[in-house]
């Protein structure tokens, strides 16, 4: 993990306000990214809170998701990074 310090440096004249934390399924995402929000005083958000209802029965089934199925949660994660860089919380 990033010393505070350095997750706080200003790049280019901007400051990091979203930190994007991705691997595969069990890997330990939320427990990293929840441990860095923590750290850093951060807002925390888990991606699979955004999945459509349809998306999540078909996981619970163990259904792989399609592109089409991902393309909306995708689409909502895009605006949520876009209004948090824009507009915060910093969130991981």
């Amino acid at each position: 993990m990033l010393p505070k310090s350095s997750a706080e440096t200003p790049r280019e004249g901007r400051s990091v306000r979203v930190l994007i934390v991705a691997g595969p399924a069990g890997s330990g995402k939320t427990t990293v990214g929840r441990a860095a929000a923590a750290r850093l005083g951060w807002a925390f958000v888990d991606a699979d809170d955004y999945h459509a209802a349809d998306s999540l029965r078909k996981m619970a089934r163990g259904e792989g998701l399609t592109d089409a199925d991902r393309a909306p949660w995708l689409a909502r994660l895009a605006a949520l990074v876009g209004e948090r860089v824009r507009a915060g919380p910093p969130t991981v």
